[in-house]
């Protein structure tokens, strides 16, 4: 099927339609098509002539329609219903209407129509203005259920924009209709023409608020809103607030209708909320709640997301609802004003970061206006440190009436200005929710992160001790080196050995002498913080076409009782923002995890990129080629200013001959680094794993192991850099011995045996090597014996190490069987790996996290099987020890010479005497088979005998018979 504008339009939305861009309004034929794949030798060459197709025969289906009512329709007169299928119509009677509300009762003429069998063409039902088609509802027919096959339905009009007739402040509607489409033998008789009856009502809208609308009036960055409320005919228009993207109204209207009955048909009431202008008004959005849910009970108020062509917009808006019959008595509430209590609203601006140029000019001058409740709080202008990341230090206080609900309070309102001599452009906007803040005796630290909104449950301890004074910063700058402090308190000692532990159960990364008393942290750093220093809140921008953030503003945000704001202390000193410093970042990148394939061989080639403010450090020298797991172990200082241009960004790229691309970058506020109190108490900064993002994927394109240090630069002769040169790597030998087994599972499905031999594969820096043991021949009932020692030469420190056993069945015909299978918890391999690597001494496997690995134990190991579950268990030895130390305690493989360190005696398996082949028989099948088969055996020979003698016997008889 083929769909179009009507008509020879020539604007644009029909220009859309004809090239496909919006959905068509109008049925404009049908093209038949058939295609199928041919192989061809020469395809440009070979092509002969199709023979004719034969279309398919069309088959007769029937549509009827009973129109009922219309509402919320955007004319009161001279509107008709057409009902149009393929090149087919039937229009109803013109009728007149009130405030939108039309009432049809109508059954319009049922068209019989020839339908293909595939490919069954949409029906459309239009709204008609005259004689012009204004709106529409497109049916596909294959989608209609039987719901609205039986039952009338209202169904929303949407606006046919070839026309242009309804005007922007208004909506196409709804309209109540039955319609009956089927084949026209299986069609039945027409459905009853339902009359519903009316019955008089109050409706009463209780509205309170709306929030987050979209500025409609692009220069002052607000809008003038009003809302109107129609429900069967009858309207009511609340007061118009002017310039406020926020407005609050705080009242209710009632209005008499005839509301039409059973209640299920009843249209839905429309709510809408409109811009008004001096010229014409914007139409902001609407939403619709179905009357039957307020029926003689009012709704708790309820925040309703508006739509705008059945798509979410922003905006929103507060309100409840109730429908009382006349009959029954109400009486309404003199005032829906929420309770509310004097409250002070503390709001400090600390400044502005990343403004992005408005007009194509960068920013110079900023300023911030913070208004609530109708009181406003300008900041003076801003540049330093510089205009796209201003510092203001200044405190916005206001003296309010909160509702004692918070779900009635109003947002913070922030507004950025740039003065720019001759104009002062709206350049950002935001809004602040009161109610995570709502404690009016308790301060609370509520962290608004960019990205989303997290409300901390920890209060600040104590709020002055968030930022340290220069002298403090200098002590802990100091105690941040790798050198050992001069002065250590217990307590650092014990944090020191509680890091050390932490790194030796992380990463083998851990064994570098970088990562001496540095803990590892799993995630970024700031998900580990408590308490943020500073509330961040995103600053967008609309735009004629979408909103988009355009930088963020950092302050605090308290709700004090009257009187609180002098007798709370600060959380941070004032002096510490107004007198920007310059300080020495420091960025120790270590390596890329899991980075995204840029290249065609599943690779990519890495190189790093790092830039604070202006200064840019493009890096290529650190191209790892080859690699998606790419060692970096690069470090760069940069200069700053804080409070200021705090944003690091690092960024990865794939490096290539002809072009350079990002694969992902991540990015730190030094400023909530530096000012919370948590990451001083680091005496070494953590290490990090940062997700890497591109705008191009919603997920991380990889991970960076890396961590940041701020320092004064005075100190910067004193503090020197860390080494993080990779360690380096050292030979070790790995010594696994398997003893014995039990409870193995059994491999053969008689006698309870198995032909037993253990796997063990040990891996690690991007390698892998397997050995077996010997074979327990006929192992009966999981119990094997082996004392077999395996050799591996391996290379520490090793990345993402790993050690498996497996057991195994041996079969002479087929494919062995698996019989179970362990894998040892990388955290006891690690640790015992790093221990032999930094002690450089011999160290033991332990299966405990108290275990002493510089004791030579042995561990029992677990076996579980996918499908059978527990597996039983192996009893091992496995020993790492530095390749200097293998020449003075010597070992040879298996249970060869020299067979020390430790003695392995010869396992205990089956001695195989020829001379008893009885025995051997029942070691090969078993000893309930061997029964089994010993006792069928006997009764064999006695059944010969039997029949032996029952013979002779028989001879004897006939013998005896001749001589008589």
């Amino acid at each position: 099927p083929l769909y179009g504008p009507r008509g020879k339009a020539e604007n644009e939305p029909a220009m859309k339609m004809r090239n496909g861009f919006t959905q068509g309004t109008t049925y404009l034929g049908r093209v038949l098509v058939s295609a199928w794949r041919m192989v061809k030798q020469n395809p440009k060459k070979d092509v002969k002539k199709f023979d004719t197709i034969t279309p398919p025969k069309d088959e007769p289906w029937t549509v009827r329609l009973n129109v009922l009512a219309g509402a919320h329709l955007p004319f009161d007169s001279d509107l008709s219903v057409e009902l149009a299928w393929l090149h087919h119509s039937s229009v109803s009677k013109s009728k007149k209407g009130t405030k939108g509300s039309v009432t049809f009762n109508e059954e319009l003429k049922e068209l019989q129509v020839q339908v293909p069998p595939t490919n069954i063409p949409d029906l459309f039902v239009y709204l008609r203005y005259g004689d012009k088609q204004v709106a529409y509802i497109r049916m596909p027919v294959t989608s209609l259920k039987q719901s609205v096959l039986t039952v009338p339905v209202w169904k929303s009009l949407k606006v046919d924009a070839v026309f242009e007739a309804i005007s922007k402040d208004k909506v196409a509607g709804d309209l109540l209709f039955m319609i009956q489409v089927a084949p026209t033998p299986q069609i039945g008789e027409r459905a009853p023409l339902i009359r519903p009856s009316l019955m008089p009502c109050t409706l009463y809208t209780f509205l309170y608020q709306a929030k987050d609308l979209p500025a409609l009036d692009k220069s002052e960055g607000n809008m003038d809103p009003f809302v109107t409320v129609s429900f069967c005919g009858a309207s009511m228009r609340f007061p118009t607030i002017e310039n406020t993207r926020y407005p609050v109204w705080n009242t209710y209207k009632s209005v008499e209708v005839d509301v039409i009955q059973p209640m299920e048909l009843a249209p839905r009431i429309s709510i809408s909320v409109i811009d008004e202008d001096t010229t014409s008004n914007d139409f902001a959005g609407r939403f619709e709640v179905d009357a039957k849910d307020i029926c003689e009970k009012q709704t708790e108020p309820k925040w309703y997301d508006l739509e705008l062509d059945g798509k979410t917009v922003p905006g929103a808006v507060l309100c409840s609802f109730l429908l009382v019959p006349m009959t029954t008595q109400y009486t309404p509430p003199k005032s829906i004003v929420p309770s509310s209590v004097e409250r002070v609203v503390e709001f400090t601006i600390i400044g502005l970061r990343n403004l992005s140029p408005f007009a194509y000019i960068p920013i110079t001058h900023p300023y911030v206006v913070c208004e609530l409740y109708n009181q406003k709080f300008k900041t003076k202008r801003s540049r330093k440190p510089t205009g796209t990341n201003p510092n203001f230090i200044e405190c916005a206080t206001f003296r309010v009436s909160l509702p004692v609900d918070p779900k009635y309070a109003e947002p913070l309102q922030i507004s950025v200005y740039d003065d720019r001599l001759v104009s002062f452009p709206l350049i950002a906007t935001c809004s602040i929710p009161l109610a995570p803040f709502y404690d009016p005796l308790v301060r609370r630290s509520t962290a608004f992160v960019a990205r989303s909104l997290s409300k901390m449950d920890i209060p600040v301890k104590d709020p002055s001790s968030a930022v340290m004074s220069s002298a403090a910063v200098a002590a802990a700058a100091v105690a941040a080196t790798d050198a050992a402090p001069l002065l250590k308190t217990h307590k650092e000692e014990n944090d020191e050995e509680n890091n050390e532990e932490e790194a030796g159960e992380g990463d083998l990364d851990s064994s570098a002498k970088y990562m001496e008393g540095r803990k590892a942290l799993p995630c970024e750093l700031e998900d580990t913080l408590t308490v943020k220093p500073f509330h961040e809140v995103m600053l967008y921008r609309q735009t004629s076409s979408a909103t988009r953030p355009v930088g963020l503003i950092k302050g605090n945000l308290f709700i004090l009782p009257p009187g609180a704001p002098d007798s709370y202390p600060r959380p941070f000193s004032h002096e510490e923002f107004e007198h920007p410093k310059h300080y020495l970042v420091r960025v120790y990148i270590i390596r890329g995890v899991n980075l995204i394939a840029k290249d065609e061989n599943g690779l990519s080639d890495p190189l790093l990129e790092v830039s604070l403010g202006r200064k840019k450090i493009f890096d290529k020298e650190s191209l790892r080629p080859r690699t998606i797991n790419p060692e970096f172990h690069c470090f760069y200082e940069l200069d700053c200013i804080l409070p200021g241009q705090s944003h690091l960004k690092v960024a990865v790229y794939d490096s290539d001959a002809m072009r350079v691309e990002l694969i992902g970058q991540t990015e730190i506020d030094l400023e909530n680094y530096f000012f919370s109190e948590e990451w001083h108490k680091y005496a070494k900064k953590p290490l990090e794993k940062r997700a890497l993002w591109n705008d191009l994927s919603p997920t991380p394109q990889g991970q960076l192991e890396m961590w940041v240090d701020i320092i004064d630069p005075r100190l910067k002769s004193v503090l020197k850099p860390t080494d993080i040169s990779p360690p380096k790597r050292c030979q070790f030998q790995a010594r696994i011995v398997i003893w014995k087994a039990e409870g193995i599972l059994s491999g053969d499905y008689v006698g309870d045996m198995s032909d037993m031999y253990f796997t063990v594969e040990l891996a690690g820096n991007g390698k892998s090597e397997q050995q077996d043991t010997d074979i327990h021949w006929r192992a009966t009932k999981g119990k094997g014996s082996f004392n077999y020692r395996l050799l591996f030469d391996v290379e520490l420190p090793m990345k993402n190490p790993r050690l498996t056993f497996q057991a195994w069945d041996q079969d002479i015909i087929g494919s062995n069987d698996a019989l179970g299978e362990a894998i040892i918890n990388p955290k006891f391999l690690e640790r015992t790996l790093i221990t032999a690597y930094r002690k450089k001494c011999a160290a033991w496997l332990r299966m405990t996290p108290d275990g002493d690995v510089l004791q030579q134990t042995s561990e029992w190991i677990h076996l579980r099987h996918p499908e059978r579950g527990d597996a039983g268990k192996v009893l091992v030895d496995v020993e790492f020890l530095p390749i200097e130390m293998v020449k003075r305690k010597p070992a040879g493989s298996g249970r060869s010479s020299p067979n020390s360190n430790p003695y392995l005696p010869p396992a205990l398996r089956v001695q195989w005497n020829f001379m008893r082949p009885d025995l051997i028989l029942m070691k090969l099948i078993g000893p309930e088979l061997f029964m089994k088969l010993k006792c069928g055996m006997i009764c064999a020979i006695c059944c010969m005998v039997m029949g032996v003698l029952l013979y002779f016997l028989g001879q004897f008889a006939s013998i005896l018979a001749l001589c008589i």
